[in-house]
């Protein structure tokens, strides 16, 4: 299942209905940090950074003509912001938002790349969801090893699961909610022993920086280099690049069976440990590369699902402890939230209640 596409794969028309204009360059580039850290209108002008920027994307285009190419498939989801900071202003006070049948699932965290290198990732998720007496599972899938094989293992704790009578909600961060989303996709059998799945800041469409040091053969040279000494997959780099991406999704498209919700977010705050990564991709593609500091805005989309989208809130911010996050969210609340959401939604569905059984033979 590892996809690794040359990166001429995928070159739209300029004019192409994904490709405006401003994607390659706007007139003139705005960057303005708020105390925030987030970028907002009225801009400030640097015509001068934009003609050295137009330049250098005539001879090297990068991700331009990739970033947000999955809006092809799909109408954008509804934006269910508001509603979102409603109830995030209930939890943040102590109230449970969770609905009543909540606890008759199991919750499985999916870790992004890495993260089993760290020992506090998605902790405040887990805490937030355990703290309810909810049945939470931080999976121990090999984080740098490729999607096809820790989908097994995804495969094999709904099963689990299932055979006790339990539907699962997924919610992965990142790498991980590429392959949350991606279960039913590969795996149709799975959907209705599936309650829901919460992406956070996937790289759904691909990541920027993964695309960009993957094209050029002396950067593609020390990636390799790199995911040898950090024991990583040959092709973990790869299998995040626009071209893998579109290609694996071309031959698994997203459920529609399933209730999801996105979460995209973006932040530009030097408070950032994410804030160099959010910069470059941010002077080099503008708007089209405001970003959480990994992952373009548009690229953490589920195209058709619906969005919440979030500002100051950087790529590290699901993941990693409050402190580390330049913004006021935070993690436990923001996964609780929208489990919420997702409970709620998938409530709604014709013949969503109650777990579907599977026997343990299946």
């Amino acid at each position: 299942m590892v996809i690794r596409a040359p990166s001429t794969w995928f070159k739209p028309p300029i004019s192409g209905p994904n490709v405006s204009a401003g994607n390659v360059g706007e007139t003139p580039l705005d960057l303005h940090l708020t105390p925030a850290g987030d970028a907002l209108d009225p801009p400030l002008k640097f015509s001068l950074a934009q003609r050295m920027r137009q330049r250098f994307e005539m001879s090297h285009p990068g991700s331009s003509r990739d970033i947000g190419w999955a809006a092809e498939l799909a109408p954008r989801g509804a934006n269910r912001t508001p509603e979102f900071q409603s109830l995030y202003a209930r939890a943040h006070q102590g109230e449970s938002v969770l609905p009543a049948d909540a606890q008759k699932y199991r919750y499985l965290l999916v870790r992004g790349l890495l993260a089993d290198r760290m020992k506090f990732y998605m902790k405040g998720t887990e805490r937030a969801l355990g703290s309810h007496g909810l049945d939470v599972v931080l999976t121990q899938t090999n984080t740098t090893a490729p999607l096809a094989e820790n989908l097994k293992v995804l495969r094999a704790l709904v099963l689990e699961a299932a055979a006790e009578g339990k539907q699962v909600v997924l919610i992965g961060h990142s790498k991980g909610a590429n392959e949350a989303v991606s279960l039913s996709s590969v795996y149709p059998e799975l959907v209705p022993h599936i309650r829901g799945v919460v992406s956070l800041e996937a790289a759904f469409g691909g990541a920027v920086l993964a695309s960009d040091l993957t094209r050029g053969p002396v950067t593609s040279r020390i990636i390799d280099w790199l995911q040898r000494k950090l024991g990583a997959a040959p092709d973990s780099a790869y299998e995040l690049s626009h071209a893998s991406r579109r290609a694996f999704v071309a031959q698994y498209p997203v459920s529609q069976e399933v209730p999801m919700m996105a979460l995209s977010a973006h932040c530009l705050s030097p408070r950032s440990l994410t804030f160099l990564i959010a910069l470059y991709s941010r002077l080099r593609y503008g708007r089209l590369g405001r970003s959480d500091g990994m992952i373009a805005e548009r690229d953490q989309e589920i195209p058709g699902k619906p969005r919440v989208r979030l500002t100051a809130f950087d790529h590290a911010g699901p993941s990693f402890p409050d402190w580390a996050s330049p913004g006021r969210w935070r993690s436990g609340k923001v996964s609780e939230t929208l489990v919420a959401m997702v409970l709620a939604d998938a409530a709604r569905v014709p013949g969503g209640k109650g777990p579907a059984r599977m026997s343990t033979g299946a």
